[in-house]
């Protein structure tokens, strides 16, 4: 994961460990999708137990792209927002969805891809190996034919440049290596004119030389070709069958002309049926795949909930075991110097949160929504000890300024807006008063 601790290590680690997983599987007769959900189990525990030992690890994490492949089908596994693509004919035939907040975005139709694509949001992930709790992988067997290309890589690629430009590089009539070589020196170089400010890069392709026993639904193109071919061939019947009464008495054609109408009506029926049901298929497969999704989401809503709740629930068991903590009432001089060396505190805390910034969004939000919490929770306890003061502190509370994090040019570190400064600079002069 990018910008975090030890990202390098923590794919390294994941990469060892499935690999040495599927081995041991293989030697079990394990079926493919059992070994690589075992592995991922393996490489996430490996994670974890990796952190204890060394916490300045902590906070980990790596997305997987895996493909185990054979002549019966391809399993393709995937956690984070490493793709991996299946191409046909310099089409894309299937993709992997990312476990993104941009994904999800796209999924429900708030953006589009491009969009995703370029958003300042693009690197917040919502699964990846070694982050309790979302490590749960998804995996889909599909099959393939002779010449198809599978390509895995990680955002570093597919972020650099629209997908449609990508496929078509991918899909180019030359060597695999050096479609890779390509691909890698543009992306570089794409990077380079922009200041260095890429992201790390990896990118593996595979072609196979055979087709997979495993073969493809009929999908709505061959469904609309062979119903096509039927009509045409009833077409032609009934032509020939008209034809053949043309040698007729007037009386007879007519009475057998009438009876192929009244066919041709019957089969129109039959088609105007089987379309019919074909539509209706659609339809119940086009909303079963949305409450696939919604399920899938609302799932993954539930999990994170119940994090929280368990959090909260943690929080409050280790106030009840503290006690209440009752300070002596000070004297008058000792209560009047007291307050003022808390406000000042409340103001230097303040002034604090006022310069927050980093260079990483995740960390300079998670920064200012703790000083925020830090200063109102200093705050209440100042109204508990000074009741005659409750308004005044009251009007010091700082609330939601992690929303007024945004990217501040030509530094480049994300800090507050100028809208939160000047929330936060109000605190500090009303600070300032209440001290007079």
């Amino acid at each position: 994961m990018g910008g975090g601790p030890g990202g390098k290590i923590a794919s390294s680690t994941a990469v060892d460990v499935i690999k040495q997983s599927v081995v041991e599987s293989s030697s079990f007769h394990q079926s493919r999708e059992d070994a690589l959900k075992l592995a991922i189990e393996r490489a996430h525990a490996a994670l974890l137990n990796k952190m204890q030992e060394v916490p300045a690890l902590g906070g980990m994490g790596t997305t997987i792209a895996a493909l185990y492949i054979n002549n019966e089908s391809a399993v393709v596994l995937h956690i984070g927002d490493s793709r991996i693509y299946k191409l046909r004919d310099g089409a894309k035939m299937f993709r992997t969805q990312d476990h993104s907040m941009v994904g999800d975005m796209v999924r429900n139709g708030t953006i589009t891809e491009e969009q995703a694509r370029l958003s300042a949001q693009a690197n917040i992930i919502t699964r990846a190996i070694g982050v309790d709790g979302k490590s749960q992988p998804d995996i889909d067997i599909i099959p393939f034919e002779k010449g198809d290309r599978f390509v895995l890589c990680s955002d570093g690629i597919w972020g650099a440049m629209p997908e449609s430009q990508l496929i078509k590089h991918f899909s180019e009539h030359r060597s695999l290596a050096n479609i890779v070589e390509f691909i890698s020196n543009k992306v570089d170089s794409m990077g380079r004119d922009n200041g260095n400010h890429h992201d790390n890069l990896t990118l593996a392709m595979v072609e196979t030389k055979i087709d997979s026993k495993l073969k493809e639904k009929m999908n709505r193109k061959a469904k609309i070709i062979i119903g096509t071919i039927g009509f045409l061939l009833i077409v032609s019947v009934i032509f020939n069958m008209v034809q053949s009464c043309s040698n007729k008495n007037n009386l007879s054609r007519e009475h057998e002309i009438e009876e192929l109408e009244t066919a041709l009506q019957e089969k129109d029926t039959e088609i105007q049926t089987w379309k019919d049901s074909v539509e209706r298929f659609k339809k119940q497969e086009e909303k079963i795949k949305e409450k696939n999704t919604e399920n899938e989401i609302l799932v993954q809503q539930n999990n994170e909930l119940k994090q929280q709740i368990k959090k909260l629930q943690l929080e409050k068991d280790s106030k009840k075991d503290e006690g209440p903590k009752v300070a002596p009432p000070p004297s008058n001089g000792q209560n009047i110097s007291n307050f003022s060396s808390e406000i000042n505190t409340i103001i230097e805390m303040l002034g604090k949160l006022m310069n927050t910034s980093d260079p990483n969004q995740y960390s300079c939000v998670k920064d200012v929504d703790k000083k925020q919490k830090d200063i109102n929770n200093k705050l209440n306890n100042l109204k508990k000890r000074y009741p005659n003061k409750q308004q005044q502190l009251s009007e010091l509370h700082v609330e939601k300024l992690d929303e007024s994090v945004d990217l501040i040019r030509p530094t480049n570190v994300y800090q507050l807006t100028r809208q939160g400064q000047t929330i936060v600079n109000q605190k500090i002069q009303k600070a300032k008063q209440l001290l007079k």
